[in-house]
């Protein structure tokens, strides 16, 4: 092979690395978290691994008997859907109960702040955290360093990094009570 040669087929490795890398990185849903009530034996975890594994689009599951919680993360471009994930850890014979998302994306304020999920059309408004204690009032806005880690994305339409509950209210999109938003370099 020539050096010419050597030079052209280094170009092309390194476009076709500068091309697939970023759409790699800027990625989807990365990882949920669920909280799965009843678990008791590693049996039970085998068992609710098995019916979350069957979820279309979950690449692995790993089930923490300890902490009473699966950690799913998906195929690349497979979509998020909270109630299929649900409904499989109830035909495991358990209860769901909250589900953790950490995802990259987009935020876009209209009269809230929404979060859409880098190369998808799954989108959430995003809320406070709910209290963790049944005595702890509920926060009615966002702390002011998220608020302005929030304006910053919007301003400057940079990736953002973010973990939240899911929930859903009835005739409503899906909404994240927001823990942690991390701006990204893009």
């Amino acid at each position: 092979m020539k050096p010419t040669q050597h030079k052209h087929i280094l170009i092309v490795a390194i476009t076709l690395l500068l091309v697939a890398i970023p759409n790699a990185a800027r990625g989807q849903v990365e990882e949920v978290t669920v909280q799965v009530k009843g678990l008791a034996c590693p049996f039970c975890v085998n068992g609710v691994e098995k019916h979350l594994k069957k979820v279309e689009g979950v690449n692995e599951v790993v089930t923490n008997l300890k902490k009473g919680e699966a950690r799913i993360r998906y195929k690349f471009g497979a979509l998020f859907n909270e109630q299929s994930l649900r409904d499989a850890v109830e035909k495991g014979g358990f209860t769901a109960g909250a589900v953790t998302l950490a995802a990259r994306g987009v935020i876009e304020k209209r009269e809230e702040f929404i979060f859409t999920v880098t190369d998808t059309k799954l989108a959430f408004t995003l809320h406070p955290p709910h209290p963790k204690k049944k005595n702890q009032t509920a926060e009615t806005t966002l702390s002011a360093s998220t608020m302005a880690t929030l304006e910053k994305a919007t301003a400057s339409q940079k990736h953002v990094e973010i973990v939240g509950d899911v929930h859903t209210h009835k005739e409503a999109p899906p909404a994240l009570s927001v823990t942690q938003v991390k701006l990204l370099r893009d």
